[in-house]
């Protein structure tokens, strides 16, 4: 659909597209929007702990519904579906072909100016069913930014979405 929709962009920009579209993240958006968590069986362990709510579990049930309907219904019913659920994240994608990953966007910044790519550490904070991750950004083993989330890839994000804004506020002088 992307391929098609949006032949001005590159291979990258639409591979970018398509990872913001369907990320965990934006799939988990659209069960809450359409009420989906009120479908699922969940065992008692997983209903105590709100796995009605949780990210995974309801972005595997969009994921499923839209197999399904490709299964029963064939490709343009399923095609009809990802575009009602997802269209306006298409959309929104489509007019910032750079995406919100900031990981690979602050990957890109860094190659421009000659810069190795950057790492990550990681530090785990609270009990297993709450945990929250701090995240630090490091170049050349120097900290840059850091960020925090409620899963590693969440936290890294922040990290590297503050790291960038960092780097962009820099002057070339400071750069040198």
């Amino acid at each position: 659909h992307l391929f098609r929709t949006f032949p001005q962009f590159d291979e990258g920009q639409l591979s970018t597209m398509r990872n913001e579209v369907v990320s965990a993240s934006a799939l988990a958006k659209v069960a809450r929007r359409e009420d989906l968590g009120r479908f699922a069986l969940l065992n008692a362990g997983e209903e105590a702990t709100g796995g009605r709510n949780k990210e995974a579990l309801l972005a595997d049930m969009v994921e499923s519904l839209i197999a399904a309907v490709f299964v029963d219904q064939g490709i343009d019913a399923a095609r009809t579906l990802v575009v009602r659920w997802l269209g306006d994240d298409i959309r929104r994608a489509a007019s910032d072909p750079s995406g919100s990953d900031f990981k690979s966007r602050l990957q890109e910044y860094l190659r421009r100016v000659n810069a190795p790519a950057p790492s990550y550490h990681l530090v785990e904070n609270g009990p297993k069913h709450n945990q929250k991750f701090t995240a630090h950004t490091l170049v050349n083993d120097n900290r840059l930014g850091w960020g925090v989330g409620k899963t590693k890839k969440a936290a890294e994000q922040a990290a590297a979405q503050y790291s960038l804004q960092l780097l962009e506020e820099k002057t070339p002088e400071e750069m040198a």
